[in-house]
């Protein structure tokens, strides 16, 4: 048994005879769900054993998963923090607090601030509908050291999202230095 660790995992397991299938946990614990996973995938049926029987094998096989750590956007909340650093550094950026009244993440002294609303509207355009708009604001927090701030621009109070400065390391590509440029 192998163990793809996204969030949810992914299982794959060699069923003798009949090749690799891949499960979800839910296929994991029902015996049902994983026949039926084999009948999809393998064109074959594995006879149902005893409930203890079937646990026992299972936990067998946990025993001794070999687990394959999956990169952070393979997950729903790693590819949530890459669309936030993308909504923060890849779009029209504000160049006064008050742009962000136009949707605009505004950058000042290291620190991204944005409306949720915002950010939420992105994310709809993008076609990511993972998370409910409380679970956004939690791995805001935690994945991404995020605050949430009251300002007052323009005369109108605004909730804001502020989260330190997104930066990106500058590639440093080995360039040949003699490479001639082609005669015409």
């Amino acid at each position: 048994m192998t163990k793809y660790n996204t969030s949810p995992p992914i299982w794959f397991v060699d069923v003798e005879g009949g090749g690799r299938v891949e499960l979800s946990t839910d296929d994991l614990q029902s015996q049902l769900r994983f026949q039926k996973r084999c009948i999809d995938t393998l064109n074959s049926m594995p006879p149902v054993m005893k409930n203890d029987a079937w646990q026992m094998m299972v936990q067998t096989l946990l025993e001794n998963v070999n687990i394959i750590d999956a990169p952070r956007d393979a997950s729903p909340q790693g590819l949530l923090v890459e669309y936030l650093e993308k909504f923060c550094t890849q779009r029209a950026q504000a160049k006064t607090k008050e742009e962000i009244l136009l949707g605009k993440p505004f950058l000042e002294s290291g620190m991204h601030h944005f409306r949720m609303s915002d950010f939420l509207s992105y994310l709809e355009r993008n076609k990511f509908r993972e998370f409910k708009q409380q679970q956004i604001a939690s791995i805001l927090k935690t994945e991404c050291g995020a605050e949430h701030r009251f300002f007052n621009i323009k005369g109108k109070g605004l909730n804001l999202w502020v989260i330190p400065e997104v930066t990106h390391e500058a590639l440093n590509l080995d360039i040949p230095k003699d490479i001639q440029p082609a005669p015409y």
